[in-house]
């Protein structure tokens, strides 16, 4: 192989590698996102106080991520699930937004609803009263429900299932039947529980359950509502044999 043929192929190879890290236009680099996901982790949402230092604003993202443009930053933080909350973009820490349903799951229980049906406006009034962040209300609206036909709205049960089921493995390997109580005590009773929901999500083995985190931790990186997660299960155990 000539020079000109060896610098054809690096540059092809340099071109190939690009189009890998970036997929899609508007989407953030991979080095680039984990910065950012970096930057916000420093000080997720946890109650209204307001902590001196780790907050970003859009500007100040903008010079801690440099590079990125409007749409590669706006795109990466509707990706990370992040949220401006007095004008600082952050992420809500996994156990405030886990008592969060959970108290969405109470009130509409002691209201006589489902959570296929819900009074979006009175419940929102409700988390308020019991100490929640509107803004953060609204988010978890975005991210766990969605609206009916009608103009209803409805709670994604199989997001929620699972957020509470991996809030419940967080700290560790459990047995099955002691896992399925907890879970079940949480939900409402109309729904019905099924490992089935988890599949890919956890391993079970035997007779325990647990989150891949705990037999992989090379292969997850985990940040609030479990944002990070590097490799699905399939390629975990494609990397296995």
């Amino acid at each position: 192989m000539n020079l000109k043929s060896m610098s054809l192929t690096k540059g092809r190879l340099k071109e190939a590698a690009v189009a890998v890290i970036k997929v899609a236009p508007g989407s953030m680099e991979f080095v680039r996102l984990e910065k950012l996901k970096k930057l916000l982790l420093e000080n997720p949402y946890t109650s209204g106080e307001m902590p001196d230092c780790g907050l970003y604003r859009w500007d100040e993202l903008k010079r801690e991520v440099p590079g990125a443009t409007d749409e590669e930053l706006a795109s990466a933080l509707r990706v990370l699930s992040a949220v401006e909350i007095n004008g600082y973009w952050r992420f809500v820490d996994d156990m405030y937004m886990n008592q969060l349903l959970l108290t969405i799951i109470w009130i509409s229980t002691i209201k006589g609803w489902t959570l296929s049906s819900l009074d979006k406006i009175e419940l929102v009034e409700s988390l308020v009263d019991w100490g929640f962040s509107k803004v953060v209300a609204h988010h978890c609206f975005q991210l766990y429900g969605r609206t009916t036909y009608g103009g209803g709205w409805e709670m994604d049960t199989t997001r929620v299932c699972l957020h509470v089921a991996r809030r419940i493995l967080a700290n560790g390997k459990m047995k099955i039947g002691a896992f399925m109580e907890e879970w079940a005590r949480h939900m409402p009773v109309e729904l019905p529980l099924s490992l089935d929901i988890l599949q890919g999500e956890v391993l079970v083995e035997q007779s325990s359950v647990y989150l891949p985190s705990d037999r992989f931790p090379g292969y997850f990186k985990n940040g609030p509502n479990g944002i990070g997660r590097i490799y699905t299960l399939t390629s975990v155990f494609r990397k296995m044999h």
